[in-house]
């Protein structure tokens, strides 16, 4: 098989498609023909570089990844050759205290797809059959890669302690990338009076026409925290779903209302932030983290799109011979939601 391997990270990232041995499957797994791989920024900060801690040397990248079953290990009994799937985002063992509360994406014995071992730019990859979830036959593939991320992980973390109810306000930054812009059409789906925010000019046209909320754009002359009140009755945003980090941080903080959250999604530029801790005090707020999903995650934004609830975004599909061109793309913020690597 063709497999498409990181050979040395850095701005201008050499990937090569290289012929290796097709996977041989163990008792209890599966082998998939990869169908499409999402991809995530936390391919672009393996590919740049700036991600480095516990990447497998020559790593094939990929963790959103759907398929079709073809070859199943003698030992499996739920699944079926010719069956659509996607993956977990990383391996788990089933066992351990994370795993056994629904939180196998921190699994003690846990390797990411794509960054500790092998993931999915490849045209076949062989999985444990607890490491895929079936989809409906009628789901599209090439969308079906995003269910664990963005659309699942997105969907976890605004479940955070059931974070909002109907008529809330939910402030969304970065709608335009993959993680906002299916948080954006879940909070809409909820009943919340969703504010979106995007960086990026080009996307704004495009934004508009889709089922997020409002959506303004980011500049020098806009008040972020004096816009989110002004459309919320002055009462601010019980929930901000905060997917770029530092550079929109005291701006989510400033928009939140008395009791409100604010759930921090994803670091892009890796600054500090400097802030005053009264902000917080006298809010009464709570701030944060979640970056993953778990096996039952990925059957809720299975049920999320099967429900016409949330419509996965692919943008743009790359073969691997385009990898450099979608690397760029991601990077430089051109891309609406996903874009998708085909094998080619």
């Amino acid at each position: 098989m063709r497999a498409l391997t990181l050979k040395n990270p850095g701005p201008d990232p050499l990937l090569v498609v290289e012929s290796v041995q097709d996977p041989v499957i163990s008792a209890n797994q599966v082998l998939v023909r990869v169908a499409a791989v999402g991809l995530c920024y936390h391919d672009i900060a393996v590919m740049n570089g700036t991600l480095a801690r516990g990447v497998k040397e020559n790593v094939v990248l990929g963790h959103e990844i759907s398929g079709t079953i073809v070859e199943i290990g003698s030992g499996v009994e739920n699944l079926q050759i010719g069956q659509k799937i996607v993956t977990s985002l990383n391996t788990f063992c089933g066992l351990c205290e994370m795993c056994m509360t629904n939180r196998d994406y921190r699994c003690q014995n846990a390797k990411g797809f794509g960054h500790g071992i092998d993931g999915g730019f490849a045209e076949l990859i062989k999985l444990d059959s607890h490491h895929v979830s079936v989809i409906p036959e009628s789901h599209n593939l090439i969308g079906a890669c995003l269910y664990g991320c963005p659309i699942g992980v997105a969907n976890e973390a605004l479940k955070l302690q059931e974070s909002f109810e109907i008529g809330d306000t939910v402030v969304i930054f970065g709608v335009g990338g993959g993680l906002g812009i299916h948080a954006a059409q879940i909070a809409v789906s909820k009943g919340a009076n969703v504010i979106s925010f995007t960086s990026s000019p080009n996307k704004l046209e495009s934004l508009e026409k889709l089922p997020v909320g409002q959506v303004f754009l980011i500049d020098e002359f806009l008040d972020i925290p004096e816009l989110v009140f002004a459309l919320s009755e002055d009462k601010g945003a019980k929930v901000v779903f905060n997917p770029v980090g530092s550079d929109v941080f005291l701006n989510s903080m400033q928009s939140l209302s008395n009791r409100g959250k604010m759930i921090v999604t994803g670091e892009v530029s890796g600054k500090p932030v400097k802030f005053n801790l009264a902000e917080i005090i006298f809010r009464d707020a709570k701030i944060f983290g979640s970056s993953g999903v778990g096996r039952a995650g990925v059957k809720d934004a299975i049920t999320l799109v099967n429900e016409n609830i949330v419509t996965p975004i692919v943008e743009r599909q790359y073969g691997f011979s385009d990898i450099l061109e979608a690397f760029h793309a991601v990077q430089n913020k051109e891309i609406i939601g996903r874009a998708v690597i085909i094998p080619d």
